[in-house]
């Protein structure tokens, strides 16, 4: 499951076995349980039966514990029924906060948080609180703080995560790991309403929170300005908790100010089939690099290396000769593969692509390549007319450039791919822009949303068969329902696919067979199922443009679409009034008209839709270099990119969450994280 007891969980603490104590200055620290050394599945029945000697609370006592052990051994069945053992009406105040909190989890594991909620945030709950043992009171509002997080309540988690700083005492290591949670929190929440909400906050230790938030994110690209900004706060703010014990990726940003990599190369393909998107990627890291000159920041001396056809490990060793600092790229798979197979890299590399996945033989166009991504775009799926996909960028940003004879532009989901559990050295770093990760980041919030029941609507291809694949793994591990896995090929199937997809062709049937029984026309409507919750789709713009007013057509239009960003163009001269009422997840990039690197694109570049998301990973690939360490080594350190909100897995994978949208009036609007 996705919800955990987050500060519980770090120092491996459970409600079974270990429970955390405070006492007025006396630092938290574990308490272990009396029969946590006794239990086991083989002798738990012995101790549930166990009454002799003991009271009537004591009995109840015990049959928690017992309870909350199932629970934690994946017994939740046998939890279930033990817990439906207990009268809750005579619990005395010692046990009825656990009882509530061991049901409230048992909720969560079963994949239902609104009834963990009810017991979370119920009277009755808020009056055991005032009567329960502090160490008890602290799981209590550490489960409703990251309950509220996952249902995107985030300034109400943080208020938890408030409360509970004042349990904590003075023991330093559960306050850092409380708010570090408290940051994560924060970082959820768009820049705009942490401003608003510093401004209106009458609580000072709320507003400190929300403004410390607000400028990290608001320079979260500009390195050397946000320590300014930090600085500043600290200042500012000099008693502040968050300034006792800040944030730890912030804590790291002031420690690497001075150790920035000053010699970067970048390995792109500035030739050949990928030439344009080479090109773009380029100019996405130039607009960034002037943009830093013009704010007078110290600036990296950047060099630019063609690798298409190129030996890559000849490349690498030229550039670590050299004196290179960090090496951004390469973009083709099988170099990327090369390079992570290497015994040893002195010099960091941020590849922008992943090495050679281990897949089944597939009957698909093969994707052997970045070359091969791009052919499978060609066949499968040519990008719209209407966006002009044959422009190349000028040189304006980059005088060098020259122009692309690329006609087809790849999509870059499917030029650019994050890495696959593959083995490599340390020092290298996986960006891309990869289907599995938005398809996963759909499975979530439309859980999030409350929806149980999915249909699946998604090309019959390599490309669609990853994405579905991704957001099923992360849907049913949620709990989800896979309704159905409807599968296009061509323009000609579309209308019976959705007719089929959401039952109308049964109800067509059963009209025919009434009529034919009693032999004379009926009035009729055809009906569509009513166990489809939402749908997930994968499609283009101009696929997705037929699909919405296809399922309207056939009754359906009062159900969720969501979709990945490959959905949306932000082709301005395209009407998007066929996409109404989609969601879908996409980059912060298309909605901050603000972002100097994009006003610096529209300015002096192409700026033609099918480029946008490259512009967007050269911008975050040349911002990332100076915070690779950082977010090696925090786990909680992110970085707020063009690309989405940005965190490094332990494979050393760059995972990106982007930004939610929806058509609304024909338009794209940014939906607000915190509540929509």
């Amino acid at each position: 499951m996705t919800l955990f007891i987050r500060l519980t969980a770090i120092l491996s603490l459970s409600l079974a076995t270990l429970l955390l104590s405070s006492c007025g200055n006396t630092p938290v620290k574990p308490i272990a349980e009396p029969t946590a050394e006794t239990l086991s599945l083989e002798t738990l029945q012995d101790y549930i039966n166990k009454r002799e000697g003991l009271t009537s609370a004591q009995v109840t006592s015990r049959r928690i514990d017992a309870a909350n052990f199932l629970l934690q051994n994946k017994q939740i069945d046998r939890a279930l029924k033990l817990i439906d053992t207990i009268d809750a009406n005579v619990l005395d105040e010692a046990n009825e906060l656990r009882y509530l909190l061991l049901n409230a989890q048992i909720a969560i594991e079963i994949g239902e948080p609104l009834i963990a909620q009810r017991y979370l945030f119920s009277e009755v709950s808020d009056s055991a609180r005032t009567q329960a043992p502090t160490d008890t009171a602290i799981t209590f509002y550490d489960l409703r703080a990251q309950l509220l997080q996952d249902q995107a309540q985030y300034f109400e988690s943080v208020d938890e995560r408030l409360m509970l700083s004042t349990l904590l005492g003075d023991d330093e290591q559960f306050r850092q790991l409380n708010h570090d949670l408290i940051w994560e929190t924060l970082s959820a929440i768009p820049t705009e309403v942490l401003f608003e909400r510093a401004k209106t906050a009458l609580n000072a230790e709320r507003q400190g929170w929300y403004l410390l938030a607000a400028i990290s994110k608001s320079n979260g690209a500009n390195f050397r300005k946000q320590i300014v900004d930090l600085e500043e706060w600290r200042s500012a703010w000099p008693t502040h908790s968050a300034n006792t014990f800040l944030p730890a990726d912030l804590q790291l940003i002031l420690q690497l100010a001075d150790q920035q990599a000053m010699s970067i190369a970048a390995f792109l393909p500035l030739s050949g089939r990928l030439e344009g998107v080479g090109k773009a990627i380029r100019e996405g890291i130039m607009a960034a690099y002037y943009d830093d000159i013009s704010n007078q920041n110290i600036t990296p001396n950047i060099q630019f290396f063609d690798a298409a056809n190129q030996d890559i490990n000849v490349l690498y060793d030229q550039a670590a000769n050299a004196g290179i600092e960090l090496i951004i790229g390469p973009l083709d798979k099988k170099h990327v593969a090369t390079i992570s197979a290497r015994e040893s890299l002195p010099v960091p590399v941020l590849a922008l692509n992943s090495p050679e996945a281990k897949q089944e033989p597939s009957s698909d166009i093969p994707t052997d390549s970045i070359a091969d991504s791009a052919s499978e775009l060609t066949l499968e799926q040519k990008p719209d007319p209407s966006s002009d996909s044959a422009a190349e960028p000028n040189s304006e940003l980059n005088p060098n450039l020259s122009p692309d004879e690329e006609l087809n532009l790849p999509d870059p989901a499917q030029v650019v791919s994050e890495f696959e559990d593959e083995q490599s050295p340390s020092n290298i770093f996986y960006f891309g822009l990869a289907i599995e990760s938005e398809a996963k980041q759909v499975a979530e919030r439309a859980w999030r949303d409350g929806h149980r029941r999915a249909l699946i609507i998604a090309p019959s291809s390599t490309w669609g068969n990853r994405g579905v694949d991704a957001f099923r793994e992360t849907w049913q591990e949620l709990g989800g329902e896979l309704v159905d896995d409807k599968r296009y090929q061509d323009q000609r199937s579309y209308s019976k696919l959705i007719e089929g997809a959401v039952g109308v062709d049964k109800s067509k049937n059963r009209k025919r067979q009434l009529q034919r029984l009693l032999g004379t026309n009926i009035e009729f409507e055809p009906r569509r199922r009513k166990d489809i919750d939402f749908v997930f789709l994968l499609a283009y713009p101009s696929q997705a443009r037929q699909f919405m007013p296809l399922l309207a057509f056939h009754y359906a239009s009062d159900i969720p679409v969501y979709a990945t960003s490959q959905a949306y163009s932000n082709d301005t001269e395209i009407g998007l009034s066929d996409l109404n009422g989609l969601r879908f997840t996409t980059m912060p990039w298309h909605f901050d008209n603000e972002l100097n690197e994009r006003q610096a694109m529209q300015s002096h570049g192409d700026n033609k839709a099918p480029y946008q998301s490259l512009y967007a990973l050269g911008v975050d690939a040349y911002h990332m270099y100076p915070r690779l360490e950082q977010l090696q080594i925090i786990q909680q350190a992110q970085f707020y990119g063009t690309t989405g909100r940005i965190r490094l897995s332990e494979d050393n994978v760059i995972e990106r969450t982007q930004t939610w949208a929806e058509i609304r009036g024909g338009v794209a609007v940014e939906l607000n994280n915190v509540s929509e």
